[in-house]
């Protein structure tokens, strides 16, 4: 029996709370893919990617383990995701629909990860503020439980993450692993606990997509960093330089925790003769410098559905920093306006906003307006999401969107099936962290550079805009998945294949 005014009921309540989101996100999830699963569909590119790809490395993994041959195999990845579904169906068995279950686990992780982190920093944003009571059963409480899973709803509904959790193809094991890195960076503690978890968060990274490399970055940033967590009076960008010798201590430490998945990624790299097994060295070779604009022009768009949280970042840049306002502008046009953003197949332009560039006309045969003017919003959205958010994540914010769109830019495929999952992401966790705003009034006038206030009617209108704008995008997201995968054809196989004999092979694939 605990006394009255105790916190322990309190505390059993929020770790129930905690798991709300998770389950019904995951819950979502598996009350759609499973019935695809056991109906056998196969249809689309996602259904020619598995059977002509994942799949057989899958089955050819099963059957040469304990010593599979990594060398050469069907999928441009490494390996990581394969060998798990191939060592697990060695024990529940190899049928076609049970090795689609396994991989749909990647998945179902990935969602419910999100939603508990997301969950737990919305909780833990609003209580800072003063705006959220501990209770777990209280109103605001409950409003944090529906904020937080509105953000993470358009991220079930991206027909990319869906594809990916019901057909065998590696792309959620590696979000995951964004995921897990980038949990671990934005609260970075000094220690061998914080280096321990961000080195095996990134050594599982790389074993399932070698591309995500850019994510030991987020690590060294969190290092440096952490130094930030006392409050400040002053946000100038010389604190990014206080402390240099503690900065560079723990920045060293997060180099020296990366180093197992650089050595993995080597180890790789002189195994196959290149970042490809052999098979797929000539499909990723080239750079492609539209991918910056491409990647903005995909942040624009998503968060115009986040804007009940970048309101006041909106506000501020339009009345007190139009020269970061300017500044957005300018070089959104710049990454924009340079690079050719015609649509292209050859070039690896198309897909998703690309259909944009393909339906328009086109400058000098050069550029896509629609791109260009997406492009610049984006821009001026991450100017807005980079004041909204609190004075160390914001810095979190610039190198995760710097580092992910570096990656991108390496290989000459632009797809949106490589840029929306990873956007959906990054503002779904970052969302729960954006700072509150205030009411403009004549006896309180905006003062503090940080501080947003914002007209009565913007700040009426910002808790409902921000379910209902994330819960719009995961319509406008889903209707698009059900449209595009109703009107898909069957998946063929192609001849140059080599799937091993199974249960599921055959004519009634």
């Amino acid at each position: 029996m605990h006394p009255a005014g105790s916190s322990a009921p309190a505390s059993g309540g929020l770790l129930s709370a905690r798991w709300v989101v998770p389950i019904v996100l995951m819950a979502l999830h598996f009350m759609v893919a499973v019935p695809l699963i056991l109906r056998g569909t196969m249809t689309g590119r996602w259904g020619e990617d598995q059977i002509n790809y994942h799949e057989p490395a899958v089955r050819i993994f099963a059957q040469e383990l304990p010593r599979p041959n990594l060398r050469d195999y069907h999928s441009a990845t490494t390996p990581g995701y394969h060998l798990i579904v191939a060592a697990t169906s060695r024990l529940l068995g190899d049928s076609t629909a049970t090795l689609q279950l396994i991989g749909s686990v990647f998945t179902a992780v990935l969602l419910g990860t999100l939603g508990a982190a997301v969950m737990l920093r919305h909780r833990a944003s609003e209580i800072d503020r003063g705006s959220l009571t501990s209770r777990p059963c209280s109103a605001s409480s409950r409003m944090a439980m529906v904020i937080s899973l509105a953000v993470c709803l358009p991220l079930v509904c991206s027909m990319y993450v869906f594809q990916a959790g019901v057909w065998l193809l590696p792309d959620n094991a590696g979000w995951l692993g964004v995921l897990l890195v980038m949990l671990v960076s934005l609260r970075f503690r000094a220690g061998l606990g914080a280096l321990a978890a961000g080195s095996a968060a990134l050594v599982a990274l790389v074993l399932f997509r070698q591309i995500h490399i850019w994510a030991a970055g987020l690590l060294w940033v969190g290092a440096w960093l952490s130094v930030m967590d006392s409050p400040r009076k002053s946000e100038s960008i010389r604190e990014l330089l206080t402390y240099p010798s503690l900065r560079l201590r723990r920045t060293m430490g997060a180099v020296a925790a990366t180093l197992p998945a650089f050595v993995i990624l080597y180890i790789f790299y002189t195994m196959w003769g290149g970042l490809t097994p052999r098979e797929f060295q000539g499909q990723y070779k080239g750079f492609n410098p539209a991918a910056p604009a491409f990647i903005l022009a995909v942040l624009g768009v998503v968060s115009v559905f986040f804007i009940g949280f970048i309101a006041g970042g909106l506000w501020l840049l339009v009345t007190r920093k139009r020269v970061l306002l300017g500044t957005a502008i300018g070089i959104g046009l710049i990454l924009a306006l340079v690079p050719k953003t015609s649509f292209s197949v050859a070039d690896g332009r198309f897909s998703g906003l690309w259909k944009i560039a393909e339906k328009l006309p086109l400058v000098a045969h050069h550029t896509a307006p629609g791109i260009v003017v997406l492009a610049v919003l984006g821009s001026i959205m991450a100017a807005a999401w980079f004041v909204s958010l609190p004075w160390r994540e914001r810095w979190f914010f610039l190198a995760a969107l710097c580092g992910f769109t570096a990656a991108q830019s390496a290989s000459f495929q632009i797809w949106q099936r490589y840029t929306e999952p990873f956007i959906l992401m990054l503002l779904a966790l970052l969302s729960s962290g954006v700072r509150g705003v205030q009411v403009a009034t004549d006896d309180a006038p905006e003062r503090a550079a940080d501080d947003a206030r914002v007209p009565g009617v913007v700040f009426n209108t910002m808790p409902l805009l921000r379910v209902a704008g994330p819960v719009l995008l995961a319509f406008c997201l889903v209707t698009l998945a059900y449209v595009t995968m109703r009107n898909a054809p069957r998946a063929n196989l192609f001849e140059s294949s080599n799937l091993p004999p199974g249960p599921s092979s055959g004519p009634s694939r």
